[in-house]
């Protein structure tokens, strides 16, 4: 997700926007989603305690109908609805699965993060996943795709988070350009 909003920023510049247009787009109840995004900062923190991993998919639950309230009420700007749509794939799927994300084993491995691999087999968890079984429910929304190189940091992700990312790109991109303004 930083990475889709660090392209969009550095594209929208190429095309001539501003990033002071981008901080004059006016959000309704911005609060709603300074909390959502600020707890899922704080429960993928490094710094989140283990002993409390049990409450990160509630939370995460919470974060996520947090930000999914955010987009309703903004819905209007350019971008939101399909964000909106891959907020709410990945809220359906983690609550289908008891507060969990289905993650594949196989795009743990082409991501090339040895380490959640390692806690996935012998742990059965890493966070707020678990391994994709046949048991999972909706996997087809699960972490099923994997990218290392050429991404700086190797990442598992599902389509909901693709379209989270392409619904900000295109946010940025039009709020840049001037084109993300506040209906009445």
């Amino acid at each position: 997700m930083i990475l889709a909003i660090l392209l969009s920023l550095a594209i929208a510049i190429f095309r001539g926007g501003r990033i002071f247009l981008l901080a004059q787009t006016s959000f309704r109840f911005p609060l709603l989603i300074l909390f959502g995004l600020g707890l899922q900062l704080a429960i993928f923190s490094p710094w989140w305690p283990a002993t409390l991993y049990e409450s990160i998919g509630f939370l995460y639950l919470v974060a996520l109908s947090t930000l999914l309230s955010a987009v309703f009420f903004n819905r209007h700007l350019p971008g939101l609805k399909i964000l909106g749509l891959g907020l709410a794939s990945n809220f359906i799927v983690i609550a289908a699965n008891g507060g969990v994300m289905p993650t594949s084993l196989e795009a743990v491995r082409q991501a090339e993060m040895p380490d959640v691999l390692l806690a996935l087999e012998t742990e059965g968890r890493y966070r707020h996943s678990v391994p994709l079984t046949e048991d999972s429910r909706l996997p087809f929304l699960g972490d099923i795709f994997g990218v290392a190189y050429p991404l700086p940091a190797p990442r598992v992700f599902s389509i909901g988070d693709v379209f989270v990312a392409a619904g900000a790109f295109w946010f940025v991109q039009e709020a840049m350009l001037g084109r993300a303004r506040a209906q009445p």
